[in-house]
């Protein structure tokens, strides 16, 4: 019987501990710099829309670290990505539905 390369890896990367270890702290690490890197993108005398884009961004980055390493969903089959479709398609849909209320609070019109 052969088994699936990926299944194998898995496997390798989860009995490991002291490798899983090495990664969890490259992690920490990197989120801990983005961080920084947010702050430091705060003291830049940019646009307020410009501000709010990189931070953002690095928002986005930080996510989907937590999200691959810390939550495993690095280690799942292919239907995951099925599942994040979905709800970012959610997503959308509820900013799109609040964006006229959105736009009359900075509009300065009250209901």
């Amino acid at each position: 019987m052969s088994q699936d390369p990926q299944s194998t890896a898995v496997a390798n990367a989860h009995g490991d501990p002291k490798r899983m270890v090495r990664v969890y702290i490259a992690i920490f690490a990197a989120l801990a710099v983005l961080t920084v890197l947010t702050v430091w993108a705060n003291s830049l005398h940019v646009p307020r829309p410009a501000a709010i884009a990189i931070a953002a961004g690095i928002a986005i980055i930080k996510v989907c670290l937590i999200a691959m390493f810390f939550m495993h969903l690095k280690f799942e089959g292919k239907w995951i990505y099925g599942v994040v479709a979905l709800a970012l398609v959610a997503i959308c849909i509820l900013i799109f539905l609040i964006s006229p209320d959105i736009a009359g609070i900075l509009g300065g019109v009250r209901h």
